[in-house]
């Protein structure tokens, strides 16, 4: 691969992790201040933001506990 088709690549990625996340923040309806927060997150580091968030940012406890 080229450079041109990795950092292309790499491009679309970060977009399609922005936009993703952005409207899964959203539609689970947090706080504001929680969405700005991981908004900022997602959007300043993308790949490492999206991790976190996935680990950290959502409550799995299921219906009887949540």
């Amino acid at each position: 691969m080229n450079v041109p088709a990795v950092s292309t690549f790499i491009l679309i990625g970060h977009w399609l992790i922005v936009v993703g996340l952005s409207v899964r923040v959203i539609m689970r309806r947090p706080p504001v201040g929680v969405s700005l927060a991981w908004l900022a997150v997602v959007f300043s580091v993308p790949f490492v933001g999206a991790f976190v968030y996935l680990l950290f940012g959502e409550k799995r406890l299921g219906r009887d506990r949540g």
